[in-house]
């Protein structure tokens, strides 16, 4: 039996002392999960309050104090639960990202058995409409655009969406390479998401029209594909 090096052991050390911080780091950043349905309630308040400044304001904009007073509760209690604000921000991130993993896994259930039109459309009315309910939403996607390194949670919904539209494109335009299909799933979750949130910053009616006019351009684009463009 070979016996585990020095490096071996100080290495395996190091991951378990490593993996110890990082729990008592998120021990620390979620201070008290609400277990009361009292508590519960003030901690969506605040989360909600959060979501709702960071989208108006940007997360550097924002502060602690003002998500307190947006949450009508005192800044005691938002420290209660988050140590600071990025912490708060993660949670909101957190839980887009959930909602938004059912919204995905909605929208492509049956987006085999689509015209492509016609789930241009539904994917645009679904998400607009996910969008509208959760400020979060926008606060998120701006702060990843202004961040790309970091937020681990956000790229990997990302990801998945883009893992999901390769496998569409590779579906209704197999005569695509790998590398071209690569290019029109990217412009696509880009241009799509980037309208989306240009929208969802204007009032009624210029919403609507910019969501019309989302759903037009994606279904000009991806028809010059489906025709058999390169």
């Amino acid at each position: 039996m070979r016996l585990p090096s020095y490096l071996t052991i100080y290495e395996g050390s190091l991951m378990f002392v490593n993996e110890q911080f990082e729990e008592m780091r998120k021990s620390e950043e979620m201070r008290a999960f609400p277990q009361q349905e009292r508590s519960h309630k003030r901690y969506q308040s605040v989360l909600n309050a959060a979501a709702e400044v960071f989208a108006e304001r940007s997360v550097e904009a924002a502060t602690m104090q003002e998500i307190a007073e947006r949450a009508d509760t005192s800044i005691g209690s938002v420290y209660r639960f988050f140590a600071d604000k990025q912490a708060l921000f993660q949670a909101v991130l957190d839980r887009v990202a959930a909602n938004e993993r059912e919204l995905l896994e909605s929208v492509f259930a049956d987006a085999f058995d689509e015209s492509i039109p016609t789930l241009i459309d539904r994917a645009i009315d679904v998400y607009a409409a996910f969008n509208a309910q959760e400020p979060g939403w926008y606060a998120i996607w701006r702060h990843l655009n202004l961040h790309a390194a970091s937020d681990k949670t956000g790229h990997t919904l990302r990801d998945e969406q883009l893992r999901r539209l390769l496998m569409l494109v590779g579906y209704y335009a197999p005569h695509l390479d790998e590398a071209r299909r690569q290019v029109v799933a990217t412009t696509v979750l880009a241009l799509g998401t980037s309208m989306l949130a240009a929208a969802e910053r204007q009032p009624s009616p210029m919403r609507e029209r910019l969501l019309e006019e989302t759903k037009r351009i994606l279904g000009l684009y991806a028809q010059d594909y489906l025709a058999g463009g390169t």
